[in-house]
């Protein structure tokens, strides 16, 4: 995970716990993390907690694992183009 610079250590410390307790319990591989709630907004009010949300897959899926999806090509209604992330 980035280093989150804005968050004092111990409270950074403590969301890496919890997400990787996550983690195990739910043998999930966490992909990316974002802060969310009042902080992630810059409204933060004195009882505010710690938001974050997460993506994840499950453990047991190949990293390389490409899910392709067919849109039709631009321009044409006949036509497609694959897209795989």
């Amino acid at each position: 995970m980035e280093p989150i610079d804005d968050l004092p250590a111990h409270v950074v410390a403590m969301i890496r716990r919890r997400l990787d307790e996550v983690r195990r319990e739910h043998d999930i591989v966490i992909l990316h993390v974002i802060e969310s709630g009042s902080r992630a907004w810059g409204f933060p009010s004195p009882d505010s907690g710690y938001d974050v949300r997460f993506l994840s897959n499950p453990a047991s899926m190949k990293p390389a694992a490409r899910f392709p999806i067919s849109l039709p090509a631009a321009g044409s209604s006949s036509g497609t183009r694959e897209l795989a992330g």
